[in-house]
């Protein structure tokens, strides 16, 4: 038996190595190196093998390292934080950065050993004398290296792929996140799920600082990743904080009808768990935090059903890519349609599991709703931008709330997915597939003017397919990880180059009008819609002073 050697004299990966590693088909063919050593009678030196895992390791990590900062610094340079806000991105990148655990409150001493922290790094990267606008280029053409090859950040999946090839425990996630790309190298537990590889991430070694901890769970490709850390924190800050309220607090939920309902909806969800103080909630954490992950779980795999199973591939890619113009009407419908995902192939949506869970336990299927509700409530928040996905989420999610209870038996009627239908969740889709059609023809029309000379679409298209085919030789332009990338790159022309920038920025700010008004009726009918012009957040605040979920019912 002949042994494969990983590592030279000067501790770099050997050239037969390299080969073996770049060969696309011993790593689709073999889980890991040790497979294909034992599959082609090579042993391999523990030791070295070890030392082999924490080089690949180190070399990822360090580049994650590095375009984290990279971002950091645009985002401190330009005042670009991104729609979560500067406070959102410092709080996430400050834990990440000094490991503070989600129990612990951040205070002035961590935001001091923070900023020296940053600031040190950025220097010694040589990061800090670039301007806003050479640092957006170089992250925008950032490339990552290993193996004496370059790769693409949307390629990052290839760079996991080797993590787990080389024998590591860690994985690294990539996702585009508006015009960002958006990183976390971590490590965890793995499940697999109906074709879906389910991470429980335990460690959060570097991310990158718009993976913000509001973010519990995110997908990608056939992979899902349940953040732990942020799960825990949203325990900590958001569940125990109701018993630690100081009299300003109060007097703020008193005065302001949306926070007011924001504790009730809370207080109502304790109620069902049967807690009445601090202790109680703590030393029921695990059930909290177990309800949640199934709940954000479901959420991710809903994802799974509605773009990868029951939209068209590329009206799901428009709908991701439009986020480049910040959260809108139609990336909120893609996360309400998660939610409202039916059942499809032993998978499922977070409502649909729910319904199914109602039938033989109501009281835990009631207690995961009203939590949904809450976690779905940002208008006591200043994220804004989420506050779209609340309207469309609180609308439906009302309508199935009677002063009895949960109406399970009705939401499983009026929710069914069956083309041809006229079910809520029919007219939902319908409503997002012509929307979003009539936005890819506005694109397809479009001209764009590059260095002085007006283009058609087809040709930027012929030009982005011949660029995506010299990073990889190939290009499947009908699949998700083609189309998401390609949409994002024509919606960034449409903004900056075209004759359409405001056609499509119209189009995005008039349809979310219409929508909300179609989503208003499906909630409470038009007759009463109407009588409130429409005016749907009155009605929720409304509703909720009728159901009396308040935490403080001035009546």
């Amino acid at each position: 038996m002949g042994k494969l050697k990983l590592l030279d004299e000067k501790k770099q990966f050997q050239s037969e190595l390299i080969d073996i590693l770049l060969d696309k088909a011993s790593v689709n063919r073999y889980k890991t190196l040790a497979d294909y050593c034992n599959a082609n009678k090579l042993s391999l030196d523990e030791n070295e093998h070890k030392e082999f895992i924490k080089k690949v390791e180190k070399t990822i990590y360090d580049q994650v390292v590095y375009y984290a900062h990279l971002m950091y610094h645009y985002m401190e340079t330009s005042g670009d934080w991104g729609e979560p806000g500067e406070q959102q991105v410092k709080i996430t990148f400050c834990r990440n950065l000094l490991k503070v655990d989600p129990k612990v409150h951040l205070d002035a001493e961590h935001a001091t050993k923070f900023n020296e922290k940053v600031k040190i790094t950025i220097q010694d990267l040589k990061i800090n004398a670039l301007s806003a606008e050479v640092a957006k280029q170089q992250l925008r053409q950032y490339k990552f290296k290993l193996f004496g090859k370059e790769f693409e950040t949307f390629k990052a999946l290839d760079l996991d792929r080797y993590l787990k090839f080389s024998g590591s425990n860690k994985f690294l996630h990539a996702g585009q996140y508006g015009a960002q790309m958006e990183f976390i190298m971590g490590s965890g537990k793995h499940k697999d799920y109906h074709g879906y590889n389910v991470t429980f991430v335990q460690k959060e070694y570097i991310r990158t600082p718009n993976n913000v901890m509001s973010m519990a769970a995110i997908i990608g490709h056939q992979n899902i990743y349940i953040r732990l850390e942020s799960l825990k924190t949203i325990f900590a800050q958001k569940w125990i904080q109701i018993f630690d309220y100081n009299e300003f607090e109060m007097l703020t939920i008193h005065s302001d009808p949306f926070w007011n309902i924001a504790e009730g909806i809370k207080q109502q969800v304790l109620e069902k768990y049967d807690i009445q103080t601090k202790e109680l909630l703590i030393e029921k954490e695990s059930t909290f935090l177990n309800d949640m992950s199934e709940t954000i779980l479901y959420h991710e795999l809903g994802h799974g059903i509605i773009q990868h199973h029951i939209l068209p591939f590329e009206l799901g890619a428009i709908g991701e890519a439009s986020k480049l113009y910040g959260e809108n009407i139609y990336t909120a419908i893609l996360e309400f349609l998660a939610d409202f995902s039916p059942v499809h192939n032993k998978l499922k949506g977070p409502i649909q599991n729910m319904i199914g869970i109602s039938k033989t336990d109501l009281n835990r299927a009631s207690r995961m709703y009203l939590m949904y509700l809450s976690d779905t409530w940002f208008y006591n928040t200043d994220d804004n931008y989420m506050y779209t996905y609340s309207d469309l989420m609180t609308l439906i999610l009302i309508r199935y709330i009677t002063s009895g209870g949960i109406d399970f038996k009705k939401m499983e009627q009026e929710l069914l997915y069956d083309q041809g239908t006229s079910s809520h969740f029919d007219r939902i889709i319908d409503l997002y597939k012509a929307d979003i059609t009539e936005l890819k023809t506005m694109c397809e029309n479009a001209t764009f003017n590059i260095g002085g000379t007006d283009m058609p679409y087809q040709k930027i298209r012929d030009f982005l397919i011949e660029e995506f085919r010299k990073n990889d030789g190939f290009v499947h332009v009908e699949t998700y990880e083609f189309l998401v990338p390609f949409w994002s790159n024509i919606l960034g022309y449409i903004q900056t180059v075209s004759n359409s920038k405001e056609l499509v920025k119209d189009f995005l700010t008039q349809q979310q009008e219409k929508a909300l008004k179609k989503v208003m009726v499906l909630s409470c009918g038009k007759e009463t819609a109407m009588k409130y012009n429409f005016d749907h957040r009155q009605y929720i605040v409304d509703r909720m002073n009728e159901l009396k979920i308040l935490a403080i019912d001035a009546n």
